[in-house]
């Protein structure tokens, strides 16, 4: 049994195994040097004539390697490699589930959507490396703020959204886009220039209503739209966007 381990599979092998069923699965063990690895367990119950359990043989498979591949073409096909962040293919799977989720118990959860002021400016005047790098240390501001929960996702260019499930009251989103804004704000060295960044956001929030993930998405672009366009650097919640907000028009 390995840190990786929950106590819940745990305890699952065990009362597989306890009641005379076989157990077959993945975990990642530990060897008696301290290193970790990947093993292809089976275990199975050995029973005597009267039918009582009385060993258990276990056979168990190192595919390290082969697990290793697995996982980092799972990386690359759902983070994006600049950032480390998930990207819009995982977000918006992760979404559509959760607006299913919200339609049928009633949970609270909200979408952030996000876009850093004038990013075009600094491609343009000190390049896209320092663009980049830029980039990065957003990605890092933002995963500060946020739960173990919460879902942060780079869709492209200076575009970052967060999925935020499980929220007691729609304050939440709100006290999180406070912080992101905040933190965002504070200036910083970066390959020797002095930065001072911020941040728009548009906050959509799924109550069960029954929408579909690129709808909720739609909701929090508008916001974010209302955002830009009445000064940045702030944040604004779909339910005050007019009706005549148009994204499209909207400035970097």
């Amino acid at each position: 049994k390995s840190p990786f381990t929950r106590k819940e599979e745990h305890s699952e092998l065990w009362r597989t195994i306890s009641h005379g069923k076989k157990w077959r699965g993945e975990r990642r063990n530990v060897r008696k040097d301290g290193s970790y690895y990947w093993s292809l367990m089976s275990i199975s119950p050995i029973k005597d004539a009267s039918g009582t359990i009385t060993h258990f043989v276990s056979v168990s498979e190192d595919i390290t390697e082969n697990k290793e591949l697995q996982l980092q073409v799972e990386r690359l096909a759902y983070h994006d490699p600049l950032t480390g962040l998930s990207n819009r293919r995982y977000f918006m799977n992760q979404l559509e589930h959760q607006c299913r989720l919200c339609e049928r118990s009633n949970e609270l959860a909200a979408v952030l959507f996000m876009d850093l002021d004038h990013f075009k400016m600094i491609n343009d005047t000190l390049g896209h490396e320092f663009g980049d790098e830029l980039l990065k240390l957003v990605a890092r501001k933002i995963l500060s703020c946020l739960r173990d929960s919460d879902i942060p996702s780079r869709l492209g260019g200076d575009e970052f959204t967060i999925l935020l499930p499980m929220l007691l009251t729609e304050t939440s989103a709100k006290t999180v886009a406070d912080k992101l804004v905040a933190i965002i704000n504070e200036p910083f060295t970066l390959s020797g220039h002095n930065v001072q960044q911020s941040i728009s956001i548009g906050i959509s929030i799924i109550r069960g209503q029954g929408l579909s993930a690129k709808e909720v998405l739609r909701q929090a672009d508008q916001a974010l739209y209302l955002a830009k366009q009445t000064g940045r650097n702030q944040y604004r919640v779909f339910e005050e966007v007019p009706t005549a907000a148009n994204p499209e028009q909207a400035q970097s």
